[in-house]
């Protein structure tokens, strides 16, 4: 983020992120004004989108879109976007001064990174969403558990084209149901393969670490999976909304095979349940009806369509065991990386920068902590061959 006075605010995404180019700017900046001013960002997507802010006066224009702050950007050699919007709105004003005011001066940020829990802080944790739409439905377990033990061995393998393949009766799945009702792919349910964390991150007992040089990647990857990931739950909202009548049949077949398969194998279920266990459907309906109404919103409809979550590293270095536990899970997996015919580029990244091959994990311990004794090591030396993209 660039500074001039009021007159000019900038948000953008320099091509190189390490601290030089940012003094550079700074330098080129403070040639032209003694009160230019650069700072560092850290608040999610403000080096998205590039917002431009001009005022003069009581006046203010914006440009926002997608061009970098550089010839290539700004002089048309590029296929970018720029709206103008003038007078830009308060919100948008707003919005620059939030985003000076939590960035950071460059001096402080390097002082932030001579120290091993300075290195954890420059990369971002990716975690799986919490919020996990519940697809299935067993009016069955309390049932099962209620049995005698006797009474429960007879259960066999079931078998239902509605229900999950596992252990007792399965679970009716509304999936299952959406996938025999229409002909096109299924609902994509994972993002994960689309993404690659193991290419691109570091697994720990925490999330997937990703250097702050892969981020960028990574974001992108992940827009476009939870875009994919929305497009597939708004059908199947769709579809369940239009044929409710399709989905209780097809808890009707599934609670009559799952009666069929008791008295095939002699189960006394009649001691220990009613017949109304394998007629009602109103389960069912208020299930669906809670999906549907979910995914009807588009604040938890986007929530569930993130196929990852970002976080920074949390503030585990008083506490002895959690930061034993993260470094212990973060050198494991870099030493079963190096160990391998390919190295993931997060892993490469590292090790590369670090001096190692092939490595154990107390030698990349090691390594690390006498880098970081070097000042702003971080920031200096930490750029590897797969900034731009591609394999080394």
């Amino acid at each position: 983020m660039a500074r001039r006075d009021r007159s000019c605010f900038a948000a953008l995404r320099l091509a190189d992120r390490g601290t030089h180019s940012r003094e550079d700017l700074r330098e080129t900046l403070g040639r032209r004004s003694k009160r230019a001013g650069v700072r560092v960002g850290f608040a999610d997507g403000v080096f998205h989108t590039k917002l431009y802010l001009f005022e003069s006066g009581t006046q203010a224009v914006a440009w926002v879109g997608s061009a970098n702050a550089t010839g290539a950007g700004l002089r048309g050699h590029n296929e970018e976007v720029l709206v103008r919007i003038a007078p830009a709105p308060e919100s948008v004003k707003m919005y620059a001064e939030s985003a000076w005011d939590r960035g950071m001066d460059l001096d402080q940020r390097r002082q932030r990174v001579n120290s091993v829990p300075a290195f954890f802080r420059t990369g971002t944790l990716y975690y799986p969403p919490y919020g996990v739409l519940q697809k299935t439905h067993n009016p069955f377990r309390r049932f099962v558990e209620a049995l005698p033990a006797l009474e429960r061995r007879k259960i066999s393998a079931f078998h239902s084209e509605f229900a999950e393949d596992e252990a007792g009766i399965g679970a009716f799945n509304l999936d299952r149901v959406f996938e025999r009702g229409q002909s096109d792919e299924p609902v994509v349910e994972a993002a994960a393969p689309q993404v690659r964390f193991r290419d691109y991150a570091v697994e720990t007992c925490y999330g997937y670490w990703v250097p702050e040089s892969l981020v960028d990647e990574v974001e992108d990857r992940l827009r476009a999976a939870s875009a994919d990931r929305r497009a597939a739950l708004t059908r199947w909202r769709d579809w369940m909304s239009e044929n409710e009548e399709a989905v209780a049949e097809a808890y009707r077949t599934y609670l009559a095979d799952a009666r069929t398969m008791l008295e095939r194998e002699g189960v006394d279920w009649t001691k220990y349940a009613s017949a109304a266990l394998f007629e009602g459907t109103e389960e069912i309906e208020r299930r669906l009806a809670t999906l549907v109404a979910d995914l009807g919103d588009d604040g938890r409809l986007q929530r569930h369509s993130l196929a990852f979550v970002a976080a920074e590293v949390p503030e585990i270095w008083e506490d002895a065991r959690a930061t034993a536990d993260f470094e212990r899970s973060f050198y494991d997996a870099l030493a079963i990386a190096s160990s391998g015919r390919r190295w993931p580029r997060a892993a490469r990244l590292i090790l590369d920068a670090l001096g190692l091959g092939s490595a154990s994990a107390a030698q990349i311990e090691n390594a690390l902590q006498v880098c970081v004794r070097d000042e702003y090591w971080y920031e200096e030396n930490f750029v590897g061959p797969d900034d731009d993209g591609r394999d080394s």
